[in-house]
């Protein structure tokens, strides 16, 4: 009996095949564009390091603009 271990290249593969099933997962749920965005602001928000999540979350904001989805008297912090 062979015993075969990972390597670190197959456990990023398998990270990486993990992000993609849950990209098409999502993309499964119909949503759209300005749902889109909404969902990278909010995973944004779930990133560690504060900082870089504050300037990924302004990224989306900037180049979402008015595109992506708000309540009409949702106010951005």
């Amino acid at each position: 009996m062979t015993n075969y271990t990972k390597t670190e290249s197959d456990i990023t593969s398998a990270k990486i095949q993990s992000c993609r099933d849950i990209v098409r997962e999502i993309l499964g749920f119909g949503v759209d564009q300005s749902q889109i965005y909404l969902i990278l602001e909010l995973l944004a928000m779930e990133i560690e390091k504060h900082e870089r999540s504050i300037d990924i979350v302004a990224c989306i904001r900037e180049v979402a603009g008015e595109d992506i989805l708000r309540l009409k008297n949702e106010k951005l912090v």
